[in-house]
């Protein structure tokens, strides 16, 4: 809550409008994260069932991984420690997470075979209360008091400080549950797990920024914000979901094991990569900027060259003229 209160207040209005209007972009983010994603995790549940002998429930996890939304919280917050587009992220969050409601039970009836009966009402008062409602204040908040937009545009810094504290807390705190819950699975398998979902999240991370490319996008923020959106998994929404779906089993431990392995891993690899990523968006748009700069150096050069010329063409034409009639 006090992570989305905050990017209410330092995320300009115009931002948000940009991103909301990024029509294209948004739709492609939430088709790699509700369709490429859940096809790649049923390919390699297939693929580990061959070459593995991971329990079938396992199997059943990835799958069900792939099904999931975005994570909320740290989806946004490490878009903000990269320096990418959080309006963007923040956006994409709250649309894969309002959509997943809906979408995620079918393709887990589609996939798995599993139904599930969702409190969508409840769901969604959730995620109001957490996300929408301290969004919301934030930007009223900067919308209606001066001195707030001046904190902001002075104090940029700090809001960034303050959102790298919350990826270091979230990421301790993620280990922290992942250890207490701990996984039901034997050592074997979490080695199987480690290093399956850990090729899975790269490549789902590389196969979104060529899919990007090969789109015609090219924006370095955006390309971060939405490699972070669409590959990311929930365990806030997931494994509630999971419980629900599997209440019944004794197989819960073995279906949840992916979705406790992923969650911890994603968080530490964003972590890692967000300095890495803030660099190399910084350098991209000094570059552009300095690009910018010269073309309008040479465009007004051009200008005054074609002004010289003519005054010197007009000037000559004029003494011809007065010539001939002397």
């Amino acid at each position: 809550m006090v992570v989305f209160f905050i990017q209410g207040i330092s995320i300009k209005i115009e931002q948000l409008g940009d991103a909301l209007t990024s029509w294209k972009l948004n739709t492609f983010i939430q088709i790699y994260s509700f369709v490429v994603l859940p096809t790649l995790t049923l390919l390699l549940a297939k693929m580990l069932a061959v070459v593995s002998n991971l329990h079938p429930a396992v199997l059943t996890g990835i799958i069900a991984l792939g099904c999931l939304p975005t994570t909320i919280n740290m989806c946004v917050v490490i878009s903000e420690a990269s320096g990418a587009d959080r309006a963007l992220a923040l956006l994409n969050a709250v649309f894969s997470n309002v959509a997943g409601i809906f979408i995620t039970p079918m393709l887990l009836l589609i996939l798995v075979g599993e139904s599930v009966s969702m409190p969508y009402l409840t769901v969604l008062q959730k995620l109001t209360k957490a996300v929408i409602l301290p969004l919301l204040a934030g930007q009223v908040l900067q919308r209606i008091s001066p001195g707030v937009r001046r904190l902001r545009d002075k104090r940029k810094k700090s809001f960034s400080r303050v959102s790298e504290m919350a990826l270091i807390l979230i990421v301790c705190n993620t280990f922290s549950d992942a250890f207490t819950k701990g996984l039901s699975v034997s050592s074997g398998d979490i080695s199987w797990l480690l290093f399956a979902l850990s090729a899975l999240h790269a490549i789902s991370l590389l196969g979104f920024v060529g899919l990007f490319k090969a789109f015609g996008f090219s924006d370095l923020s955006q390309m971060v914000a939405g490699a972070v959106a669409s590959s990311q998994k929930t365990l806030a929404f997931g494994l509630p979901l999971l419980k629900t779906v599997f209440a019944q089993s004794s197989l819960l431990g073995f279906v949840s094991a992916p979705l406790l392995v992923y969650h911890p891993m994603q968080m530490l690899t964003g972590a890692l990569l967000a300095p890495s990523a803030k660099r190399a968006i910084e350098k991209s748009k000094s570059n552009s900027q300095s690009e910018r700069i010269e073309s309008e150096g040479e465009g007004e050069g051009d200008g005054e060259g074609d002004g010289e010329g003519d005054g010197e063409g007009d000037g000559e034409g004029t003494s011809a003229e007065v010539s001939a009639k002397t």
